[in-house]
């Protein structure tokens, strides 16, 4: 990704990470998920002094509770900034999209025009961290964890959130939610202009309500 040079307007933290998930080995992803757990505190901590500072209302009001999202996704959606893909990179990715059939290639080159800006995608990141531990604060059975195999799945070696069940299976699916990239599907509606200030709590409500956590 290329981003465009400016002053960081948040402090962002940068993940010890220096090769795809799919590659680390037992030992790296062991070490990056008791990264992940050991940061937890501080960015939710400096995220809701900057979110309660910006909105003027009380540092209380950001206590992980669902009811915290509100505000939290209301403030991202203020402060969220969008650039435009270079034209050099546009090219470089029509060449490497040339192989797809229509129209998912149109939709891919349509997508890569444009891309949140650095520290939008470092605040995600945070905004992730604080959808999961309100998972965790709120839904008993609830809990931060990764998996191994398959190596092909999208969020092996990630941080992520287990306890989940589909009971409307038999035996019921258990269910893995990444609340880093699901904050980012819900911010991908700005593209849209089909954002809303609640789309943080509603998907927080849905996964809350369908799928049963294991106890």
């Amino acid at each position: 990704m290329c981003w465009e040079q400016k002053p960081l307007s948040y402090e962002i933290c940068i993940p010890p990470l220096k090769k795809p998930f799919s590659r680390l080995t037992h030992q790296e992803t062991e070490e990056y998920f008791q990264w992940h757990l050991s940061h937890l505190n501080e960015r939710i901590t400096y995220l809701s002094s900057v979110v309660s500072n910006k909105l003027a209302i009380h540092r209380s009001e950001l206590d992980l509770s669902p009811g915290s999202l509100l505000p939290l996704w209301s403030w991202f959606l203020a402060v969220a900034e969008t650039e435009r893909t270079p034209i050099e990179r546009q090219m470089e990715l029509e060449q490497q999209y040339h192989t797809h059939s229509e129209p998912f290639r149109a939709y891919l080159l349509d997508q890569s025009r444009d891309h949140f800006s650095l520290v939008t995608e470092f605040i995600l990141r945070d905004i992730g961290m604080y959808l999961g531990e309100v998972f965790t604060k709120n839904e008993p059975g609830i809990f931060w964890a990764y998996y191994e195999k398959p190596k092909s799945d999208f969020f092996v070696n990630m941080p992520v959130l287990l306890g989940f069940e589909d009971s409307n299976f038999q035996p019921p699916f258990k269910m893995v939610f990444e609340p880093v990239h699901m904050a980012k599907v819900q911010a991908a509606k700005i593209w849209y202009n089909t954002q809303r200030e609640d789309d943080l709590l509603r998907i927080y409500s849905m996964w809350a309500k369908k799928f049963v956590p294991s106890v």
